[in-house]
């Protein structure tokens, strides 16, 4: 029974791998679209997206035109970096509650996404491509990203990138 207990949790986690895999490459093939269509846009459908492939119910306030605060190809890196959040939410985190704020807040546009879910410590996990990705992507802006604890147990992920004009 043991041995056929660890099978099926391998075929499990294989079959998981799979899923991401496939929604990754779908994901890829509709960039240009969520792009054209602008942050606000695509992060409203990256979030709808979390809540038809998990149980989590989400919340979503965007400040009055933030989204315009970040030039076009800035908005690309972000739009990436918020999929990868809500992926890894949706895979890891056994979240009932996810939510997404986007501001300008001491002139940088500011993203938060925190989860009530199981939470993890970003210095001890095993880092896959997805964090290292989202941390240079984040960085290229001159931005930061950070991964805490979030308020509700969960993880907020906070994205920081300066403005040029914040004025």
């Amino acid at each position: 029974p043991g041995r056929g207990v660890q099978r099926i949790e391998d075929a499990i986690r294989e079959l998981d791998n799979v899923v991401r895999d496939v929604r990754n490459y779908i994901f890829e093939l509709r960039p240009r679209l969520m792009e054209e269509r602008g942050l606000e846009s695509a992060i409203r459908e990256l979030v709808r997206e979390l809540e038809v492939n998990t149980t989590a119910h989400a919340t979503v306030k965007l400040a009055s035109q933030v989204c315009d605060a970040l030039e076009p190809q800035d908005q690309v890196h972000v739009i990436q970096v918020t999929r990868e959040i809500l992926s890894n939410i949706s895979r890891h985190a056994q979240a009932t509650h996810v939510r997404v704020v986007a501001e300008v807040r001491d002139g940088a546009f500011a993203l938060d996404i925190e989860d009530d879910g199981v939470g993890f410590n970003p210095g001890t996990v095993r880092r896959g491509h997805g964090l290292d990705n989202m941390t240079a992507r984040v960085e290229a802006l001159g931005g930061t990203l950070s991964i805490t604890p979030g308020s509700e147990g969960g993880t907020l992920h906070a994205v920081r990138v300066p403005l040029v004009d914040a004025g």
